[in-house]
């Protein structure tokens, strides 16, 4: 191909242009490919899944693999800050807290977190409920079955200069970034080789696809005649005052007590990280759950943005009950609550990331050298069998009857 190629002809075309997209587009440029990268909005919008200006960093996971990609993540985000002289990374300690009955939520369980850092060796203290609140004083009594973990290898990821490294990286090495062009596929010939992708600008032509849509994920591979069994839920954001900005508030995840119900998952980041004498907080449940985008409200929920302020006031002193600004996100969940990452089905030259479900922020380097691999020869490098494409209930169906994306 590239002893032929014209202006609409590329090695490697990504569809989607968040941390993610951003970062292949990095990667696939950086390796010597042309590479197009077709944004269907702005860069740096809240409408998609890499919106907001904060996400956790952490390598405290119930999975061992999940714990060693992040390891490996976390010297990535630190060649990205030495290069782009963009900090990314706001380092502080995380805290896991609640009761250890509550197991296999959608960030796995307290249990599974602490066995796998003895395992792995890494670094952590281990609270009883007394230590925590001694610890944060912040913390009102807390039921004497909590339990906690400290971890320092963790950080506030600063989303928004995430997004302005990768974009740096990505120009700068030679890829093509292209805002306000939603894109389709048109065509794939019949030995596959070659995909045409429709733009509002034109068509383009590339021999590998790159694919990190989010919530558009089903609209954008229906013309392949796939489907994956995704929702979309709708989460609610909180930004609370505080009385006193410098006591120590931490960092911090919840399995509470009613976790086992689908509820009780609370999380939360300290004062100023997006908005100065504020924590940020939220709970991971929703009451809103879609299964395409176009039919989100894209409203606060009132009731979980109570349930949230209530749990604050429950948990913490010194805490506004009623929050100075509000928000939504969007996560895009599989069945198993887990990532999707791989090659297409049926096809050796699409690579494609889905089920995001608020988690592959962090992963954004590694991610992005996952793709630039899958669609050179097949290879992740990394061992991603634990959000991998090819495991059991990941799709819906191959449809015969899917209209093609507009």
């Amino acid at each position: 191909m590239k002893s032929s190629m014209t202006d609409t002809d590329f090695d490697v075309i990504i569809i989607g242009g968040g941390v993610i997209g951003l970062s292949a587009a990095y990667y696939s440029a950086f390796s010597g490919k042309r590479t197009l990268l077709l944004e269907k909005n702005d860069f740096f919008h809240d409408l998609g899944s890499s919106g907001g200006n904060s996400r956790f960093f952490r390598v405290m996971y119930s999975d061992p693999k999940l714990a060693r990609l992040s390891e490996t993540s976390y010297s990535l985000w630190k060649q990205v800050e030495k290069e782009t002289g963009i900090s990314v990374l706001n380092e502080q300690p995380l805290l896991f807290y609640g009761s250890r009955n509550v197991k296999d939520t959608v960030e796995g369980d307290f249990n599974n977190s602490d066995q796998v850092m003895r395992k792995m060796g890494i670094p952590f203290k281990f609270l009883n409920s007394a230590e925590i609140q001694r610890h944060y004083s912040v913390f009102k009594k807390l039921p004497e079955e909590f339990v906690g973990l400290i971890q320092e290898n963790s950080a506030v990821i600063q989303a928004r200069n995430a997004l302005r490294a990768f974009h740096h990286l990505a120009k700068n090495a030679g890829a093509n970034l292209m805002t306000n062009s939603p894109a389709s596929i048109c065509d794939v010939s019949d030995s596959g080789k070659i995909i045409t992708i429709k733009t509002p600008t034109g068509l383009y032509r590339t021999s590998s696809l790159i694919l990190a849509p989010g919530v558009w994920t089903n609209e954008i591979i229906a013309p392949l005649k796939v489907q994956f069994d995704l929702t979309i839920w709708q989460m609610t954001v909180g930004y609370y005052g505080v009385e006193n900005p410098n006591l120590n508030y931490p960092f911090w995840y919840e399995f509470g007590e009613s976790a086992v119900a689908g509820q009780g998952l609370y999380y939360g980041f300290p004062v100023g990280t997006d908005y100065e004498g504020c924590i940020k907080a939220s709970c991971d449940f929703t009451f809103n759950q879609y299964d395409k985008v176009q039919s989100c409200s894209r409203m606060v929920d009132p009731k979980a943005l109570e349930m949230i302020s209530t749990h604050l006031v429950r948990r913490f002193h010194g805490i506004n009950p009623s929050p100075m600004h509000s928000s939504t996100c969007m996560y895009t969940m599989s069945k198993d609550y887990r990532m999707i990452l791989g090659l297409l089905p049926g096809y050796k030259n699409i690579a494609i990331l889905t089920g995001e479900s608020g988690r592959a922020f962090k992963y954004a380097p590694i991610f992005g050298r996952i793709f630039n691999s899958l669609v050179s020869d097949g290879d992740p490098m990394y061992d991603i069998d634990c959000i991998s494409i090819n495991r059991p209930n990941i799709f819906n169906s191959f449809k015969q009857d899917v209209k093609q994306y507009e």
